[in-house]
């Protein structure tokens, strides 16, 4: 089950940053779209380096479906 949720965690931060490459968002415009504090917040979550946390993953999920990334 961990491994199923670790993978669906990356798929969604895959499409974050398709999302943001399509539309030639900076770090920095991304987070100002999902309101977070700073973009090396976001860098860190792109790169791997950490996991955003529940409350963080929730409001990306709900940004993308708004975006219609996601269903």
């Amino acid at each position: 089950m961990k491994k199923e949720k670790k993978e669906n965690i990356e798929m969604i931060l895959k499409k974050l940053d398709e999302y943001r490459l399509e539309n030639r968002l900076s770090y920095k415009k991304l987070c100002e779209e999902l309101k977070i504090k700073s973009p090396s917040t976001i860098y860190t979550w792109l790169k791997g380096l950490k996991k955003p946390h529940e409350v963080h993953l929730y409001h990306i999920i709900k940004f993308l479906k708004q975006k219609g990334v996601i269903k």
